[in-house]
């Protein structure tokens, strides 16, 4: 792991927003980099100061960043030559930290580069949920990445198009801590995907992500 990829992680890192192999990754940089080592302290009181953000006082409204954002963070987290996986991952966690920030029941979309690719996070109560969609075989490939549910849970992805149909994209176990990244595909084309809904056991709905 570089300098870069760890900058990048740090605000995940110190919310427990990182899966296992991620932390320790990030942890092994850490002791071996003292620059990284100082910059961790500045995110040190992020917990503390999320702690005090009372959920009565939020607004749920959607949230956009702007372009000028958009194109620092860019510029920051993903080198032009890195793959779309890292990419989308990166935008997965600072989704995460967004939603960590604003709370329970507020939902925030965020769009990512790549020609016809975009990302879409929300959060239900204890479920996070990110998800990146892309064309793919003429279909739409769905990178989801989720927190939150129960450990061992069965994670459903469905794809939903404009005329409001329904389509499989595909199902996973979750790991021991009720989360995972995976990538599914859905037989409906990119152009006409407008969300998708997340379901548990039992096709229980979870969460929803509007693109």
């Amino acid at each position: 792991m570089t300098c870069s990829d760890t900058s990048v992680a740090l605000g995940a890192y110190v919310l427990g927003a990182l899966e296992p192999a991620e932390r320790q990754q990030v942890e092994e940089h850490l002791r071996a980099c003292p620059a990284c080592a100082a910059e961790l302290e500045g995110f040190r009181s992020l917990p503390g100061l999320l702690d005090r953000v009372r959920p009565e006082d939020l607004v749920s409204v959607p949230v956009a960043p702007s372009p000028d954002l958009f194109a620092r963070t860019a510029a920051a987290a993903v080198g032009t030559e890195r793959p779309r996986t890292l990419r989308s991952r990166t935008w997965a966690l600072v989704a995460a930290a967004v939603l960590a920030v604003l709370g329970v029941g507020v939902g925030v979309t965020v769009w990512a580069t790549g020609q016809g690719e975009q990302t879409a996070s929300a959060t239900a109560g204890p479920v996070q949920v990110s998800v990146t969609a892309s064309p793919a075989r003429d279909g739409s490939a769905l990178e989801v990445t989720v927190a939150g549910l129960r450990p061992g849970e069965t994670c459903r992805v469905v794809a939903v198009d404009s005329d409001g149909g329904r389509y499989d994209a595909g199902s996973w176990p979750t790991s021991a801590e009720g989360g995972g990244t995976w990538t599914g595909w859905a037989d409906v084309d990119s152009g006409a995907l407008v969300g998708a809904v997340i379901l548990g056991d039992g096709d229980r709905e979870v969460a929803r992500v509007t693109f």
